[in-house]
């Protein structure tokens, strides 16, 4: 049996945290039965207003709130150093660098192309912010007019797509100094990479060619487009639509369409170009990875949930399972039936892979 307690502060309904209890109906008094394990109070009076004994103040409780919106750095294994949390074989976490944030992460977030800097967004407080990495110190911060819903590091620029009517921020990634704004309305991802003065605005209304120097379009491609991902040499532009994956050779301005899938995943819109810079995979219902420069049969399937990434230092391919912790598999050629489980107390919500050292930066808990 669940019971919550029911009182009145200052004139309005509260209830506590729902608890099991092992005991009879009528010794219940003014108790009130309840399946749903995690109301703290009703929906006309936040807690947090007034001072009152039913605010959550149990262990597990306390340890969930100190637990949600945390970052994690996992430092990947390397044989010549001694990192704080290793992952090997047996994936044994020692120690965990963690920096806490009082806010979601609207994007996912992206490596400077020293990979000494890592740029998260921010969705309430509506800010970009510059951190070093591994230390996660902030260096500096951009306020924008509304949440980033996509950001990518181009060369010497920061690319900001805000959610809602295709605004378009060009930023200098040294102080996110803003450059120029473009407009690119139907845009949902922006592609960019350190190796090219260009990014790509997609959606459903094409790609976009954006001169980031000049801050511009400079040509269009009717393409409708739901996810795409730029090469870190700028070469290559990668697509999916309804299930399926395209690739486009790039020539700055110029994009000829090279190969596509042929196999559609069910219910995908979300492609993830590997930071191995070898593989691209595309997630829905199930995962299927591809080899960059053959994209008409998948290298393999994956039966877990999206999203995926794989180590270029150690070859070891991330994901997740239907409870969304991370899961990790030695190799890509393994069977893939059996990975070994990471436990953060909290759900997995993203996680980036740092390209020059294979380092994991990890987001748990912060979840709506």
């Amino acid at each position: 049996m669940v019971a919550r307690i029911r009182a009145k502060i200052c004139g309005r309904e509260c209830f506590s945290v729902a608890e099991k209890v092992r005991t009879s109906v009528e010794d219940l008094g003014t108790a009130v039965l309840d399946e749903v394990p995690n109301f703290t109070t009703s929906s006309h009076s936040p807690a947090n207003k007034y001072e009152s004994s039913l605010v959550a103040t149990t262990k597990e409780s306390k340890e969930l709130i100190e637990t949600n919106r945390k970052w994690v750095k996992m430092q990947a294994s390397r044989s010549s150093e001694v990192s704080k949390v290793l992952v090997t074989k047996r994936h044994r976490i020692e120690e965990v660098p963690v920096l806490e944030l009082e806010d979601l992460i609207s994007a996912n977030p992206v490596f400077s192309k020293d990979g000494k800097f890592v740029f998260l967004s921010l969705e309430d407080r509506e800010k970009v912010v510059r951190l070093k990495y591994p230390s996660l110190e902030s260096t500096h911060e951009l306020q924008t007019s509304g949440a980033s819903q996509s950001l990518a590091n181009a060369d010497s620029f920061l690319v900001l797509l805000l959610r809602g009517f295709g605004d378009i921020w060009i930023v200098d990634s040294s102080n996110l100094k803003l450059l120029h704004r473009v407009k690119a309305r139907g845009a949902q991802v922006v592609a960019a990479s350190t190796g090219s003065r260009f990014a790509y605005a997609c959606g459903s209304n094409g790609i976009r060619v954006i001169d980031l120097q000049h801050g511009k379009v400079i040509s269009t491609l009717s393409n409708p487009v739901d996810d795409a991902a730029l090469s870190q040499d700028g070469k290559l532009l990668f697509t999916s639509r309804d299930g399926r994956l395209s690739r486009f050779d790039a020539n700055a301005e110029h994009l000829k369409y090279a190969q596509g899938s042929s196999q559609k995943v069910r219910g995908s819109k979300q492609l993830c170009l590997c930071a191995d810079s070898k593989h691209v995979a595309i997630s829905g219902s199930y995962t299927n990875l591809f080899e960059v420069g053959e994209l008409r049969r998948p290298k393999i399937e994956i039966q877990h949930s999206n999203p995926i990434e794989i180590n270029p230092a150690t070859g070891q391919l991330y994901t997740q399972n239907y409870k969304r912790q991370l899961l990790i598999f030695d190799s890509i050629d393994e069977s893939l039936e059996q990975g070994q489980e990471l436990d953060f107390g909290a759900q997995v919500r993203k996680f980036t892979c740092n390209p020059k050292d294979g380092s994991l930066l990890i987001q748990i808990g912060g979840g709506r």
